[in-house]
């Protein structure tokens, strides 16, 4: 009974640890083409959260030849990972300043509060990124 009740506790730690509980609580089966999507207008950069947990969120992001505004910048309060999964972008870092052309396939990890902004889109193309924003322990 120890032994289990160990294991048991070990577990849920586990589960705890890598914020699995929620995914485990609401878990169900989704299908869906992460390339398809229903938004007839596309002049505004489209932001869809498709999941999230205690301590992450992942997006998708549509863009069509956009960009930030001049003198702005992403100062963000998580860390976030992003693919790019079609079309090009050029994300702009400050201190030290960098310029990062992107392409399908590329991804970038970018810390908690680096200031960046995205210096622009594919016009040909839409750009359809998946942004995953997360904290980690020491945050």
């Amino acid at each position: 009974l120890f032994t289990f009740l160990f294991i048991l506790v070990f577990a849920f730690d586990i589960i705890k640890f890598y914020n699995y509980f929620d995914f485990i609580i609401y878990m169900s089966i989704i299908k869906k083409n992460f390339l398809i999507h229903n938004f007839q207008d596309t002049s505004e950069e489209i932001i869809e959260q498709l999941f999230n947990g205690n301590n992450f969120f992942v997006e998708r992001i549509i863009s069509n030849g956009q960009a930030s505004p001049d003198n702005f910048w992403y100062d963000q309060e998580n860390n976030e990972w992003v693919i790019f999964i079609q079309g090009t972008a050029k994300i702009e870092f400050k201190n030290p300043d960098e310029i990062l052309d992107l392409k399908p396939g590329d991804f970038v990890l970018i810390p908690a509060h680096k200031k960046h902004r995205v210096k622009e889109t594919s016009k040909e193309q839409e750009t359809i990124w998946l942004a995953v924003h997360y904290k980690t322990n020491d945050m």
